[in-house]
């Protein structure tokens, strides 16, 4: 079925999320040789058609709410087939110098008129008038309406297409949790670790669809043996206990490329061809997966007695005390992606692990109290982490609640830890009235903000057990703990890791 239409420039597209929320990622089709030959046919059945004119109904049209000039510069015949690079960036061979372009040329006028369209099942054609035909995806364009172009106009239009044409859905909210769901074999949020690591890439996509839907996963017999091999008496430690690897290698399924082939680079890779050898590792030197690298070290442990020489201990998780709900890392411009935590020994009473989905959270503010949103998300709060020991002054800046440039109402990141937040300052020129109403707006959004936090519809509160790892999408979800106990035998011990949001935001463009 083709349908007479204005169209967009043709691209093969992926949809990336960062902590639940979509971005999109252009890959070229052109070295599908079968898109040639769909091209080749659009351009004729286009020539068939009749000639038509643009109207003010034009912009009803999916394809055509896009602004042309976006459209073209969006044509995969643009961009490299293996790099997905521009290719269309004029320059001086030698020197690389831009080459300017002729701002009189009418056939660049020509380049962004769009002469005639057509409609398929699953694309769009367009006919430029300077005789280019470019091909787009209809998930291409409904995911550019949605997340990238969304106004008023366009919202209506791709949510009509959105779901008859498959686009990736949407994040699910959660609320009034419990741990017997969680644990539940159909709920979508728990699996083994055997079914993640060794399930080909089966496990790891069932991993970060979970992540992506729900910001949670909890993996069960994870390893928890935290002895580690030597290489002599005195020495310092040589390879990484089956805890640390265990913990290393769950990291590594959710970051890097998605295909492993070689345990060179990869090391869910290595991990897989040395599990039952005295030689596992936590980092490879060429390694492009694995741990972020953090103040903390690789893989960290909460008990300080664990915890690498030389890396930091100065938080609040090395205490015994209770901890409110937060994001980790505030301090950092960008805050890690993912956590990891293994629950190596519980304590001897107490230290329950809290959850909590920062998104539903926000969702339900901006419901019912909006002005207390509009200031939590405009609100620009500094965050503080200082290490006198080993030598760190981290800082950074954001709001609570980060939205999306391209649409306020689409959530993107939450940033919120009380105990690293520094004392708020109003606007440089702000007068004396103004001070004290920035301060007073700022109160109330904080104290409802916390009053939500509060509650146990928010709040899944979870005993874990050895072995039992929670994954936690740190710019989404919250995490916190209860006081407790140890003895003298027995103290409490996470080991866990960071993913690197970037990398998190590749696996998701890839669908694991």
């Amino acid at each position: 079925t083709i349908t007479t239409r204005r169209s967009s420039s043709s691209l093969r597209v992926r949809s990336s999320v960062m902590n639940g929320v979509h971005n999109t990622i252009f890959l070229n089709n052109n070295n599908n040789s079968n898109n040639h030959v769909v091209g080749r046919t659009a351009v004729r059945l286009l020539s068939s058609l009749p000639k038509t004119t643009m109207t003010d109904d034009d912009s009803s049209i999916p394809i055509l709410s896009l602004p042309r000039h976006f459209l073209r510069d969006s044509d995969p015949q643009l961009y490299d087939a293996s790099t997905f690079q521009r290719n269309d960036i004029l320059m001086e061979p030698l020197t690389g110098k831009p080459i300017l372009s002729d701002k009189n040329n009418n056939n660049d006028n020509n380049k962004y008129q769009i002469d005639d369209w057509t409609s398929t099942k699953d694309s769009y054609k367009v006919q430029w008038k300077d005789g280019v035909t470019s091909t787009y995806s209809k998930k291409w364009v409904h995911q550019t309406l949605e997340h990238r172009w969304n106004n008023k106009k366009s919202e209506t239009i791709w949510k009509e297409e959105t779901t008859k044409l498959g686009v990736v859905e949407q994040p699910t909210l959660w609320t009034n949790m419990t741990e017997s769901k969680i644990r539940s074999s159909n709920s979508g949020m728990s699996m083994s670790f055997d079914e993640l690591i060794y399930d080909d890439e089966n496990g790891m996509s069932k991993a970060l669809k979970s992540i992506y839907q729900y910001g949670f996963l909890l993996v069960t017999d994870t390893p928890i043996d935290d002895t580690t091999t030597r290489k002599g008496e005195g020495e310092e430690e040589d390879t990484a206990s089956p805890a640390q690897a265990g913990v290393a290698a769950l990291a590594s399924a959710l970051t890097g490329g998605k295909h492993k082939v070689s345990s060179n680079v990869s090391l869910l890779e290595y991990y897989k061809h040395n599990n039952n050898k005295q030689n596992q590792q936590i980092v490879l030197p060429q390694g492009t997966d694995g741990p972020l690298r953090t103040m903390f070290g690789t893989v960290w442990s909460t008990s300080a007695s664990h915890q690498t020489d030389g890396a930091s201990v100065a938080d609040s998780a090395y205490g015994h005390e209770a901890l409110p709900l937060h994001t980790d890392m505030t301090y950092c411009k960008e805050p890690p992606g993912l956590q990891i935590f293994t629950m190596i020994q519980p304590a001897v009473k107490g230290g329950e692990s809290v959850f909590g989905d920062g998104f539903a959270v926000a969702t339900y503010l901006q419901k019912y109290h909006p002005k207390a949103f509009e200031t939590l998300s405009k609100t620009t709060r500094t965050y503080r982490s200082i290490d006198t020991t080993t030598g760190w002054h981290l800082e950074a800046h954001g709001p609570v609640i980060q939205t999306s440039p391209h649409n306020e109402h689409e959530l993107v990141q939450i940033r919120h830890n009380d105990l690293d937040r520094l004392p708020d300052l109003p606007p440089p020129d702000s007068t004396t009235q103004e001070q004290e109403e920035f301060y007073e707006d700022l109160q109330q959004a904080h104290a409802l903000w916390d009053e939500l936090l509060c509650r146990d519809e928010f709040r899944l509160v979870m005993a874990l057990k050895p072995g039992d790892t929670a994954v936690v999408a740190n710019q989404r979800c919250f995490h916190a703990r209860h006081s407790f106990q140890t003895s003298k035998d027995v103290s409490r011990s996470v080991m866990g890791c960071y993913v690197s949001q970037e990398d998190l935001n590749s696996r998701f463009g890839w669908k694991g």
